[in-house]
């Protein structure tokens, strides 16, 4: 028999997680800890310590992505490599002894724990203005391509092509996943063929990944109008796949909001931005929306159906509302 009383997520008191930090990390006073985000991916917490403000991110564990050590710390470092080039990202603060992790007990078990300094800005309001701020984060986004092309690392944990995007989503949600009726599942099964066919006439070259953000969205930047100064945030889904996977992620985030036309006024600015930095192959371009399709399985089959915390996900309603959703972008 099942335990009915077994804990599938808890969370960390702000007073229990300020002492933690504190003592792991050598502060000499935390003037206050507070929760700004609880369940979803991650628990994220403003603290604040010796006058100055950190975030401090608790990663959640999901089954659908089996992440371990390793595949934070490639997180971590890359952020550390961003910051030491002077490219703007939150940067990873070191425990005492010297490491960019910290392990911390949860009824659940064990859970990593990072500290992050505090950046400062606001998260764009989904209209074009004058600011420009498509622009600039389409400008932002090309600087850090630019950048990261020199990183050199020997912990490639993180690949987003097509095996993780694609098979191994439906693979979780054929073998892990109790859907409600076998409609719906043939139905993922057609879509999940569709992007396949997609994908294997526009005979991309598996050797041709680049080291991408793989989130790039209205809430993954902050711009601090001050210093005119542009961020990016998030590097959780980081990791080494297609350009235009990278581009798909904007614009799939855009289109769960907002009508075709605003979305392609957005994408054209956010263009403009990245082609004054970078060049930009057309094909790519040619390629989005085959992208756009991709992007939403692999949320589909990676992340929506998979936190633990909100099991009313995986219901017939919002099963079909993302399969005519992936009807409308054909």
């Amino acid at each position: 028999m099942k335990n009915l009383n077994k804990t599938v997520r808890s969370f960390a008191s702000p007073e229990y997680l300020a002492m933690f930090v504190k003592s792991k990390y050598g502060f000499t006073e935390v003037e206050y800890c507070k929760p700004l985000k609880l369940g979803g991916s991650n628990d994220i917490y403003l603290l604040c310590a010796e006058s100055k403000k950190y975030i401090v991110k608790v990663y959640s564990k999901r089954e659908c992505w089996s992440y371990t050590r390793e595949h934070y710390l490639f997180e971590l470092k890359l952020q550390s490599f961003l910051t030491e080039k002077h490219f703007p990202v939150p940067k990873p603060i070191v425990n005492l002894r010297g490491e960019l992790l910290e392990i911390i007990e949860f009824p659940e078990g064990k859970k990593y724990l990072a500290v992050y300094s505090h950046i400062l800005g606001d998260k764009w309001n989904h209209k074009l203005s004058k600011d420009q701020r498509l622009k600039k984060l389409g400008a932002k986004v090309a600087e850090f391509h630019k950048l990261v092309a020199a990183y050199e690392t020997d912990h490639r944990v993180r690949k987003l092509d097509m095996d993780q995007l694609l098979d191994k989503s439906w693979h979780r949600i054929n073998t892990l996943v109790l859907l409600p009726n076998d409609e719906i599942k043939c139905k993922l099964y057609e879509m999940y063929q569709k992007i396949k066919e997609t994908v294997k006439s526009c005979q991309l070259n598996k050797s041709n990944l680049f080291l991408i953000h793989g989130d790039v969205h209205a809430g993954n930047n902050l711009y601090d109008s001050k210093t005119q100064e542009l961020s990016l945030l998030d590097f959780e889904l980081c990791g080494y796949g297609y350009l235009g996977y990278e581009f798909a992620t904007l614009k799939w985030d855009l289109l769960n909001s907002h009508k075709n036309k605003f979305v392609e006024r957005c994408m054209d600015e956010f263009f403009l931005g990245y082609t004054t930095v970078n060049s930009l192959d057309q094909k790519i371009l040619n390629d989005l929306d085959m992208f756009v399709k991709i992007r939403h399985f692999f949320m589909l089959g990676s992340s929506f159906l998979f936190y633990p915390d909100r099991p009313q996900l995986n219901s017939p309603a919002m099963l079909n509302y993302y399969i005519n959703k992936f009807n409308n972008f054909s």
